[in-house]
């Protein structure tokens, strides 16, 4: 099975349109670092136990050593801490997507040629697996929308048009 490293912004997307359950039924293994959980805090962790405690959200903790070394990659001042863990363990398994939808890291991880994909790709891979309705995609996305996001309008507004026949 292929693996996918979730960053923070994809979690909060799906907890906020209530499809995080779809994430771990897309067909790939889910992984994530105990950084991205540290940035999500208690209550998106809250969430996020009953997949860890049912081995379906793979959480890999950082030694001191990792920490010092991701401290030392030589990438963009503009990437946080966390998002620099995300890419020092995707490049260490040299093969899982990168799921995020912060630019500068899917730029970075680009040139390295990491497959990375975005909230959108998610979304359609639970349409394409019939996970939610189409309806309740739509609302999910409106949802994501609702407030502050980086999210490409003209996207969005194709998937609702579809979704929200």
């Amino acid at each position: 099975m292929k693996i996918a490293v979730t960053d923070t912004n994809i979690f909060i997307y799906l907890i906020k349109a209530q499809l995080l359950r779809g994430l771990f039924e897309i067909g790939y293994e889910i992984h994530t670092t105990n950084l991205v959980l540290y940035e999500l805090g208690e209550r998106g962790n809250e969430r996020l136990e009953p997949y860890i405690n049912e081995g379906k959200l793979i959480v890999y903790t950082f030694s001191t050593e990792e920490v010092q070394n991701i401290d030392k990659i030589s990438l963009s001042s503009g990437l946080s801490f966390q998002d620099k863990g995300l890419y020092f363990y995707v490049t260490f398994w040299k093969g899982p997507v990168l799921l995020t939808n912060d630019g500068l890291l899917r730029k970075t991880s680009l040139k390295k040629d990491i497959e990375v994909h975005g909230i959108l790709w998610v979304l359609d891979k639970l349409f394409e697996k019939k996970l939610y309705s189409s309806q309740d995609l739509a609302d999910g996305l409106k949802k994501m929308l609702n407030g502050y996001h980086r999210l490409p309008i003209a996207e969005c507004e194709s998937r609702l048009k579809e979704w929200g026949k």
